[in-house]
């Protein structure tokens, strides 16, 4: 069917002429859609403030093989996750998952497990106000859902990453963390060394890997220099 109906993340959304938007979006069964939201910058009933970047929503998209863009028709906000919106340094951090998810994914390339993940890691972050440890493990989760290798033994090393060597509180939380209850995560008091070594690692990695700089980063070093 041309037409379909799935629930998605919003990664991205840009202003396109002076009503239109297009629409960047990690769906539950097809993977990540690039799609065209006409008259989303006037049509409050088809659009009620469902397009923002990690809100989660109900999208009924038109699409046909050739089509360079879908065309999406209506969007349902089912949670707008607003605490990213309230707290500048969770807000850095949740960018990278979603710079991460659209640098690594195709259009129309299901990853289930890959959406689980992230919606996971948003959901919990409403939830608890201690967020780093909820962040670096959904970072670690979706690495993996990606196909990035961690081996912990290599950067108890130092490698691959050289001067990356991590300490053993580090160490042990990329070990154990990823597999943690999300109220026990919440609970866990990393020490600002541990914490540095970890968000270094993980981003380090991510740019190693995907071989170009993160453009999110920047934002995100600036924010933890305040916070410091």
């Amino acid at each position: 069917m041309p037409r379909w109906k799935t629930q998605a993340i919003i990664l991205n959304s840009l202003d396109f002429s002076e009503s239109d938007r297009i629409v960047h979006a990690l769906t539950k069964d097809r993977g990540l859609i690039n799609a065209m939201a006409k008259g989303a910058r006037r049509s409050i009933k088809r659009f009620p403030g469902t397009l923002e970047p990690f809100g989660e929503v109900i999208l009924d998209i038109f699409s046909k093989p050739g089509l360079e863009l879908a065309r999406l028709e209506e969007a349902r906000l089912l949670n707008a996750h607003l605490r990213l919106r309230e707290d500048i340094a969770l807000f850095a951090h949740a960018s990278v998952m979603i710079e991460v998810v659209l640098t690594h994914l195709g259009p129309y390339d299901p990853h289930p497990d890959t959406y689980q993940i992230l919606k996971h890691t948003l959901d919990a972050f409403e939830t608890h106000p201690k967020w780093f440890a909820l962040w670096a493990s959904g970072m670690i989760n979706l690495l993996r859902s990606l196909g990035y290798g961690l081996d912990t033994q290599e950067a108890r090393q130092g490698r691959p990453l050289p001067m990356h060597r991590l300490s053993t509180e580090a160490v042990t939380f990329m070990d154990k963390g990823a597999s943690m209850e999300d109220a026990l995560l919440a609970k866990l008091s990393l020490s600002a060394r541990a914490r540095g070594e970890i968000e270094t690692y993980i981003l380090d990695l991510c740019e190693k890997v995907g071989d170009r700089a993160l453009k999110s980063r920047p934002f995100l070093t600036r924010v933890d220099l305040y916070r410091n």
